[in-house]
């Protein structure tokens, strides 16, 4: 191959790189680093929400972000920027959140929103829960003051008894005492547990918490076309000159 053939194939070479880059969008990628909460409200309640989430708790959140429910929101939000994403996490416990697509106007808001979408969809989990929980403490504590009310009215009963001298009726009044004294207990214990749930209904959510610049950089994620085409065209004519000085280097005899 002459030196005239080699500078054609390579820039044919750049052309055909140049072209094909020139289809496929540029590509942006930006990412956002954060804590993931308490998720247990309890624990919430009694370290007066401080602290962040076991790594129990790190890594079901994580999960969460990598659901089909937040596949199915990127895609509705922007259906046409071939969104990718990653989620890991970081030596330090945190979690990040790397987003490459091709468009850069909207990706950092997009960016923090999925995080927040995330929040929203672990905080309608915990409802759900919280509220399956407190129906269940509900229909205890009915029935538990049910047992309370008829044990009552069965001591009430025993005690206007003219016949209380009796030692079989005395013996009766003793047990259904204790039974009384501990159906109040466990009353108690259940309405004490109902209090804290129906208090936790109301309470908010703890979300992530960031840890990254408010303000995200964005990054090209892809090679520009007239770098490309440079850099095949280059490549080529190197392998070029090196393909014909192995060609025509002399046999050793």
């Amino acid at each position: 191959m002459n030196t005239r053939n080699l500078l054609i194939a390579s820039l044919l070479v750049a052309l055909v790189a140049f072209a094909v880059a020139s289809v496929r969008p540029t590509r942006y990628r930006t990412k956002v680093t954060f804590f993931v909460p308490l998720t247990l409200l309890e624990k919430q309640v009694a370290q007066n929400g401080i602290g962040f989430g076991s790594p129990a708790e790190v890594d079901a959140h994580i999960e969460l972000m990598r659901s089909d429910a937040m596949a199915q929101y990127v895609h509705e939000q922007l259906p046409n920027a071939d969104v990718e994403y990653e989620v890991s996490r970081t030596r330090n416990g945190a979690v990040e959140l790397l987003v490459r697509a091709a468009l850069d106007t909207p990706l950092v808001a997009f960016t923090r929103s999925m995080v927040h979408f995330a929040d929203s969809l672990k905080t309608e989990m915990l409802r759900g829960n919280i509220e399956q929980s407190y129906a269940f403490v509900v229909s205890q504590l009915k029935q538990c003051e049910a047992q309370v009310d008829t044990l009552q009215s069965q001591l009430d009963a025993l005690r206007m008894d003219a016949s209380s001298d009796s030692i079989l009726l005395k013996t009766r009044q003793f047990r259904l005492e204790k039974q009384y004294g501990a159906a109040v207990e466990e009353f108690t214990r259940i309405s004490t547990q109902r209090d804290r749930l129906h208090q936790m209904r109301s309470a908010s959510v703890p979300t992530a918490y960031f840890i990254d610049s408010n303000v995200l950089s964005v990054e090209r994620d892809s090679w520009s076309p007239w770098l490309l085409a440079l850099l095949a065209g280059i490549t080529t004519a190197l392998g070029g000159l090196a393909w014909r000085a192995l060609w025509l280097a002399p046999n050793p005899k």
